[in-house]
C-alpha cells in the first residue's frame, strides 16, 4: 500500500520515497508519495522522481490494487532497483481552481476566494 502523503498536507510538493515494487507494464511503485493519481475526471500530477543517477519525468500516475499508486515514467526504467530511494517532486496539474471569471452562481454555491 502506497501512504497519500497528500492527504495530510495538499500543497506538499516534494519528498522523499523508496521504490517497493515495479510492474510487468513498467510502473514503479513507491512506499508514499505526494502525487495524486488520475481519478474523478481529474488528470494525475506530473512532475520528476530523482535519485543520485537519474532524473525521471512523470507522465501519469494511476490507482493500482490494494491501495497502490503506480507511476508511468517517459523514457526506460531499466536499471532501477527495489530499495532504490527517490525524491519526488510534485508539479500539480490544474486541479485547483485559484482564480475564475465564470459567474459564481454557475458553480453551485462554491465559493472562490483569493
Amino acid at each position: 500500500m502506497t501512504e497519500l502523503l497528500f492527504r495530510d498536507d495538499a500543497y506538499l510538493k516534494s519528498a522523499p520515497a523508496e521504490l517497493v515494487d515495479l510492474t510487468d507494464n513498467g510502473g514503479l511503485i513507491f512506499n508514499q508519495t505526494v502525487f495524486y493519481p488520475i481519478g474523478g475526471g481529474q488528470p494525475s500530477d506530473v512532475g520528476e522522481l530523482i535519485s543520485d543517477d537519474l532524473n525521471l519525468k512523470v507522465r501519469e500516475v494511476r490507482k493500482g490494487d490494494q491501495g497502490k499508486v503506480v507511476f508511468f515514467v517517459e523514457g526506460s526504467t531499466e536499471g532501477i532497483q527495489i530499495g532504490q530511494k527517490f525524491q519526488h517532486k510534485n508539479h500539480k496539474k490544474g486541479n485547483i481552481i485559484k482564480k475564475s471569471k465564470l459567474d459564481p452562481t454557475e458553480l453551485g454555491g462554491l465559493a472562490i476566494t483569493n
